[in-house]
This record gives structure tokens, sequence and C-alpha cells, in this order.
């Protein structure tokens, strides 16, 4: 792997020359990511037969992903994550600057082997839910995390795409130093009922287990839809308070075994192992319904309750 990450540095610093890689971050979705920052850098391109100079110190430290161009469910995801970063311009996503496939290498002059599927996006100040999960320990600070992911989740929800993101869990949820969460990792997004690219023969589609939906484990695509979205913010409050994610029901479980839990073990009432109100508590119970037309129809209505706890 070591020697993977250093050719493919190597390649990416010999296309852009202003390229300097900071650090790698732990692999997206099979893809390698790096932060890095870019100085200024002219380069010849031959479409437009002229040199042009990419002022890309502007962006400051950035995210670049790198996925096999090769593959064309890998250029598939991609490019649903660059099209939805391109048309959602929100607070709650990184902004992206730039994406490219490379299919030639320019230290030989010779096509790659293997195409590289490029994307570069801000970085977000912060650091992943997963890693202050202690942090969020009270039923106030939780519930303010929901209200905020559901007004981000909604841009994707509400797009004319109804896009799902179908991978929320603690890794892909920035908390931003300010508090205010930044959602990431597009790249298992779909739209409703859309025939996506993951084969129905598949056991389950592409998932993580333990915060994926009923609808998801069974690979019911054409019935995903926001409210598989809804099911993960349950399973993350209910981890975030109970302290473990509650189809992790025990020490050393399969994958096939949790997504089994995900079907059909309905986990104890939060406030039966939490101390939080049963309001609360019924909030997180109705998100985690198995069937999807009993979760909430209408995330205003979702927020509207979060919001009357205040009170």
């Amino acid at each position: 792997m070591s020697e993977d990450l250093d050719g493919l540095k190597s390649l990416l610093t010999s296309h852009y020359s202003g390229l300097r890689v900071k650090g790698t971050a732990k692999a997206s979705g099979q893809r390698k990511v790096f932060y890095v920052e870019f100085a200024d850098f002219e380069r010849i391109e031959p479409e437009e037969d002229s040199r042009i100079l990419y002022k890309w110190s502007q962006w400051g430290e950035c995210v670049l992903k790198v996925s096999n161009g090769s593959n064309p469910i890998k250029v598939a995801r991609s490019q649903q994550e660059i099209v939805a970063l391109m048309e959602i311009n929100s607070p709650y996503y990184p902004k992206l600057f730039h994406h490219e496939l490379l299919t030639f290498d320019p230290r030989n002059e010779t096509p790659l082997k293997i195409k590289h599927y490029v994307t570069i996006e801000s970085k977000i100040p912060g650091c992943p839910l997963s890693e202050v999960m202690d942090v969020y320990n009270s039923e106030e600070k939780v519930r303010n995390l929901l209200i905020n992911l559901v007004i981000g989740l909604k841009e994707l929800w509400e797009h004319k795409k109804y896009y799902v993101h179908r991978d929320l869990k603690p890794e892909n949820i920035i908390i931003q130093p300010s508090g205010s969460p930044v959602i990431i990792d597009l790249g298992i997004m779909r739209e409703s009922g859309a025939q996506g690219v993951t084969a129905t023969v598949n056991q389950f589609g592409p998932c993580t287990p333990a915060y994926a939906s009923p609808e998801q484990a069974k690979n019911d695509k054409f019935n995903i839809s926001y409210k598989a979205d809804m099911f993960s913010l349950g399973a993350l409050a209910y981890t975030l308070l109970a302290g473990g994610n509650p189809f992790l029901t025990r020490e050393g479980i399969s994958v096939v075994e949790i997504l089994e839990n995900v079907i059909s073990h309905t986990p104890e009432p939060l406030h039966s192992v939490a101390n939080v109100s049963k309001e609360f508590s019924d909030i997180v119970s109705k998100l985690m319904e198995k069937e999807p037309y009993k979760r909430y129809r209408l995330p205003e209505r979702l927020i509207e309750e979060l919001k009357a706890l205040e009170e």
C-alpha cells in the first residue's frame, strides 16, 4: 500500500506541479484521500494551445480524492458526488473545486494502465464526529446535532433529483470549531428509487452496516428514499446517548449478523438505557422504525418535534 501511495503521490505532483501533499487520510470508500495545498502553477494545455496559469493557491488546504478511473462503478459514484457538490452550494457540505480523469503519465509520457479519477474539494476545519462522540453525552446536544443534520440533509432530500446520502455515520460528519456539522463523502449517494450501480442480486447495497436502514440491508433499492437517511440518524442518536450501537449486539459480530439485526432486531427504547426523556426516546424510535412508511413523512415535522423539546 505504501508503494502504491508513493507512486500515486509522484504521479499527482508531476501532473499538478504546484501540489504539496501534507498528509494522507483514511481511505474513503476504496478511494485514496490526501490533504493537500497548491502553489500557483503553469501548464501547457494542448487543447488550448497555450500555457495556462492555475491560481489554485487561493483554495488553501484541500482534500484530494483519487478513485479507480478504469472501474465504471467507482467512476459513476465519483460523478454522482461531483454533480451533487456542484449543484448544492451549502455550508453543510464541502465545496468542490476541481475534478478530472487522469489518463496520461507526465513522468514518462505514456498512457496510464489504470486511469485515476481525481476530485479536489475544500477541507473542512474540525474533526469527525467519530473522534468527539463523548462530547455528545446529553439529550440537548444530540437534539441540536440532529436538527442541524436534518436541515443540511433537506438540501439533498428536496433536491430536484431527490438525493439520498445512504452512508450517514460518525466518520462522515465533520464537527467544526463552531459546533456546526458538515456532511461529507457523498460517494454512494443516489437518487430515490433509481436503479443505481449495485446489482440487485447482491445481498445488500453499499452502506455501513451498523448505520444502514433495513431497506439498504435487503438491497431493496426501489424503496430507498430519504427515509433511509432518517433511520441512520436514529441509529446515530441512539449510539451517541446509549454508548453503543443498537445493532452491534455482541463482541465480534459479523457483517451478516449486523444486517440481520438491522432488519429484525428492535432495540430497547432509548430512555430505558440512557438518561433522556421519553419524548426524545420516542422520536429516535420512530426514526428507527423497520418500515419506511412508519418514519417521518415530512422532515419539517421531525424538526418541529425536536425543537418542541426545547420548550
